[in-house]
């Protein structure tokens, strides 16, 4: 495999996943893997190897009974709402998209199951996360 030296632009051989010296400069780094060949050359010097990062994490919002319990109520306005508010990412976009469906689709007469549903569906989900809640332990919980 062809490389290209990062500091001094020499090109030279190198075997692919190996360490290499530049002949130029004596720049040490290893020669990109064959699934890796679209990136630039790696530097071997740990003073000179990018940092890789993983992707930040979503930042989990501390639930409590009271969010949840108010989460019920938003729930019993527009379902799913209150479960996006309990931190149920998923199920809430469902129960609200289901939802929105079916008010879009009430002239058409399969809103009117659809509607219900989703309104059913969240009221049973957030009652159902407010007894997960009481049953599950936790030592900072008062």
């Amino acid at each position: 495999m062809r490389i290209q030296c990062p500091r001094c632009r020499t090109a030279f051989d190198a075997v692919a996943g190996r360490a290499a010296t530049c002949p130029e400069c004596g720049f040490e780094a290893r020669a990109p893997r064959t699934h890796e060949a679209h990136q630039e050359f790696i530097p071997v010097d740990a003073s000179e190897v990018p940092v890789h990062r993983p992707p930040p994490r979503r930042r989990r919002v501390h639930v409590t009974r009271e969010r949840i319990a108010i989460g019920l109520a938003i729930n019993i306005l527009v379902p799913g709402l209150g479960t996006l508010l309990a931190d149920r990412k998923s199920e809430g976009w469902g129960q609200l998209v289901l939802f929105l469906v079916g008010l879009a689709t009430i002239p058409f007469l399969v809103g009117l199951a659809l509607a219900p549903a989703a309104w059913v569906w969240a009221l049973v989900s957030s009652i159902q996360h407010l007894v997960e809640y009481d049953r599950t332990p936790t030592p900072h919980r008062h």
